[in-house]
């Protein structure tokens, strides 16, 4: 498993990452903060069969409750709302479970008013 945690911190984390065994793309927020619950059976993580790629490219655009994820320029998307803590849940991790994973470029912007 490789992938990065969004709105994190010690407490709370939402969590995209791939699944090699899986070969699938997890949006994991069962430690998201306040409990989402509703009349799917599984509200806490979504799963997306993407196979073994070589490579995966993500957008992703974070707001104050919500998260949307776009693999491969559109080629899938994923979207959830998540309910952190905004004071304290600020942080992004990147993380590799039981093997490497390279990271070849990342860019950050801010939406301003």
């Amino acid at each position: 498993k490789c992938g990065l945690k969004v709105f994190s911190s010690d407490k709370h984390e939402t969590v995209i990452y791939y699944d090699r065994k899986e070969k699938a793309l997890v949006f994991d927020r069962s430690r998201s903060g306040i409990t989402i619950e509703g009349k799917d059976t599984v509200t806490q993580k979504r799963y997306l069969d993407i196979g073994e790629p070589e490579k995966i490219t993500l957008d992703m655009f974070l707001d104050v409750c919500s998260l949307e994820v776009f693999v491969d320029g559109g080629k899938h998307v994923m979207t959830g709302n998540v309910y952190p803590d905004i004071d304290t849940d600020t942080e992004v991790r990147f993380f590799a479970e039981n093997g490497t994973a390279v990271l070849t470029e990342l860019d950050k912007y801010d939406i301003c008013a």
